[in-house]
């Protein structure tokens, strides 16, 4: 057995007994150490010709007759090893023990739409995998397996079972990297320890998917990976949807921004990109992609009313169109909910604000009467000078807060004991209140790139009215990076402050807002539009949309009471509908549709005959990405990992059964075997018939 390291090739004989022929080489080297030939007496009349007779050189007549006996030897060295059967076979190809069985894992995402050498990718798989089955027997075993691990194809069939199941094979959203694949033919091996399992891979290759250089196959089986290649690595693509405006409210101009992929190699000019909302195109934008970036674009349309919007974002790009449409849902309330809970100080500032805007319904109610149930029904939560803070209470803000929750606080009076409110502050992570410090100082700088400012100034001011402050409780900083300063004073000390705490976000006011303290409240330039803003960008706000495989669960806001029916989640697009998991949430219900969802597109969620909330769903962007590994690539890997027992079989070229036949049964030599003892019996001919320049020449 000789092996070719570069190559891994294995240079193996059928027949090789015939090897012993080799014995025979011992018959020339026999005829050459013993000169045969029955010498002859010439008689001379002169002793001029023994002298013309030593002209020809001992020596090199030596030299003639030993490369006639290697001649000789290689000839019929060669001619034995051509009876023997020699044929090449790869260093995978080793017999494996047991009763076989034929696992085919053919690549179904989403990125087999592309055009390859011989038609679409999916297409050509199918076809790959059906000449894999006909080098098989009729009565070998196969087990199927696509991207959604379907129970369908999850079984062991026979030859003419598994082509029927090759005609059903449909696209699908999920992706799998070669690592998944290999533990799902592990899990097969270890319910079938006694089959010799041969595992065949037709995919793409997707790096960004399938990661083969980052896997590990199983133990005892035999591999082969079939590529498969597009004849363009061209892909336009959406692969997200944003607003810089979390809660959305009628008459408003959304602004959303959609981020366009260019998986190609060359630039794409000008891309026509248009958002669709019910049906209808309500606008449409043009960017300029570059070769392998992502540019956001922005796409602006005014909301009418309140309700239930879904539609998507889309592009047109042939022939790949699986992700030309990124899906989005969103609900628009009629008004903000707002909580303002009154302690030691009546509340005047934030009732002048939301009171008389029909985009905020603002509930004040003292601090005793609150009902902890209902704290999940307010985007937002205002403490105003509270002292007294029960176990109770404090349980319920702490879990409004980490799940989402907004609130802001401001101190009590001066003399009054903040012990209790820095309990809960403490509990949320926050800064807490220290004792109030009494000398005059005022604002000195305003943090105008925090997000309650984003929109207030249409340019950095140069000198505004800042706030004087009296007296005021400083706050002490956790100093654990979740803080950042929104005013901060001459002294250093932060004047308003925004911390997040779980999934939530806590404001804190270093001043009550009265004049004793100071003027903030007096200059509405500086304080409506950011008070605005928290209360705009607070509660919990849906996502947009989820991303299939990855998104498991979502935050339903729902108030209503459920009947006796569950919740549904239904397509807009096709009769599909499943019940969901769920549980109480403190902002609604959680509903689980792990993965019941494949199909990208608009859903939504029913409480009986309700449409209570919507639903978007799409593919992961890494799909999007068309940068495969080649023939080139995957040999490399082969060649530089430590795994014996794979093989690859190029796509041009023979069939796919001609090529198993010579990776498993070997390349058949022997022509060349019997080509080369020819070419040294010719070797050996011209050495015996021409006369060379060390031969008597002279005498001619």
């Amino acid at each position: 057995m000789i092996t070719f390291a570069g190559l891994r090739l294995i240079m193996q004989f059928l027949y090789p007994n015939i090897l012993f022929a080799l014995l025979a080489l011992s018959i020339p080297v026999l005829v050459h150490l013993f000169n045969f030939r029955k010498p002859r007496k010439v008689f001379f009349t002169n002793v001029r010709f023994l002298r013309e007779l030593k002209l020809e050189s001992r020596k090199k007549s030596r030299i003639r007759h030993l490369l006639v006996l290697l001649a000789r030897m290689l000839a019929l060295t060669a001619l034995v090893m051509a009876f023997a059967g020699p044929v090449l076979l790869d260093r995978g190809a080793v017999p494996l023990k047991g009763k076989p069985l034929v696992v085919v894992y053919l690549d179904n995402s989403y990125s087999m739409q592309a055009q390859g050498r011989q038609g679409i990718l999916l297409e050509t798989a199918a076809r790959k995998a059906a000449e894999v089955a006909g080098y098989y027997g009729p009565s070998e075993e196969f087990y199927l397996i696509t991207n959604d691990f379907s129970a369908t194809f999850s079984r062991i069939v026979n030859r003419s079972d598994f082509l029927n199941l090759l005609s059903s094979v449909r696209y699908s959203p999920v992706s799998r990297s070669a690592q998944e694949i290999y533990e799902r033919v592990g899990d097969l091996k270890k319910r079938n320890p006694s089959r010799a399992i041969t595992l065949f891979m037709i995919s793409d290759f997707q790096l960004a998917t399938v990661k083969p250089e980052e896997a590990t196959p199983p133990e005892g089986i035999r591999g082969y990976l079939v590529p498969l290649a597009g004849t363009s690595d061209h892909n336009l693509y959406i692969d997200s949807v944003w607003s810089e405006i979390p809660v959305m409210r009628t008459g408003q101009v959304m602004e959303l921004f959609a981020r366009v992929g260019n998986s190609g190699s060359s630039d794409a000019e000008e891309v026509p990109i248009a958002l669709n909302i019910h049906g209808k195109e309500v606008a449409v934008a043009a960017v300029t992609v570059p070769a392998g970036a992502r540019i956001p674009v922005k796409l602006s349309a005014r909301i009418p009313s309140e309700g239930i919007y879904q539609g998507f974002v889309s592009l047109e790009d042939n022939p790949i169109i699986f992700d030309d449409r990124f899906y989005l849902g969103f609900r628009v309330a009629a008004a903000r909910n707002l909580l303002l809970l009154d302690g030691d100080q009546k509340d005047v500032a934030f009732s002048r604000i939301f009171g008389n805007d029909s985009l905020f319904r603002l509930d004040v109610r003292p601090s005793t009467q609150i009902d902890y149930a209902a704290l999940s029904r307010y985007d937002m939560i205002f403490l105003n000078g509270i002292e007294q803070v029960t176990d109770g209470m404090q349980d319920a803000l702490v879990n409004y807060v980490t799940s989402g929750g907004s609130m802001a606080v401001l101190p009590p009076s001066a003399g009054k004991d903040p012990a209790q409110l820095n309990a809960l502050l403490n509990t949320l992570g926050v800064a807490a209140y220290g004792t109030p410090d009494t000398a005059d100082t005022r604002v000195s700088s305003i943090n105008t790139e925090h997000p309650l400012f984003k929109g207030v100034f249409a340019t950095r001011p140069t000198n505004p009215a800042l706030p004087r402050v009296n007296t005021h409780y400083p706050l002490i900083l956790k100093g654990e990076g979740k803080e950042d300063w929104i005013m901060k004073m001459l002294n250093d000390r932060p004047f308003w402050l925004s911390s997040t705490s779980g999934k939530g976000a806590v404001y804190l006011f270093a001043v009550p807002l009265t004049e004793d303290y100071s003027n903030l409240a007096a200059l509405p330039e500086l304080f409506v539009p950011p008070v605005v803003n928290m209360a705009l960008y607070s509660g919990v706000a849906p996502p947009l949309f989820n991303t299939l495989g990855i998104d498991k669960s979502a935050v339903i806001p729902w108030d209503g009471v459920m009947g006796e029916e569950p919740f549904r989640v239904k397509a807009n697009d096709s009769p599909f509908e499943f019940i969901p998991g769920h549980r109480s949430d403190p902002f609604g219900y959680l509903l689980f549709f792990e993965d019941q969802v494949v199909i990208p597109g608009n859903y939504q969620v029913f409480a009986g005959d309700s449409v209570i909330a919507p639903l978007a769903f799409n593919l992961r962007d890494t799909e999007s990405d068309m940068q495969c590994a080649d023939e080139k690539k995957l040999q490399n890997w082969l060649e530089g990992s430590d795994i014996r027992n794979f093989t690859l079989l190029k796509e041009a070229g023979k069939s796919t059964g001609d090529k198993l036949r010579e990776s498993s049964e070997g390349k058949p030599l022997w022509r060349f075997f019997v080509m080369a003892s020819l070419i040294f019996l010719l070797i050996e001919v011209i050495l015996l018939r021409r006369n060379w320049p060390w031969q008597n020449d002279n005498t001619r």
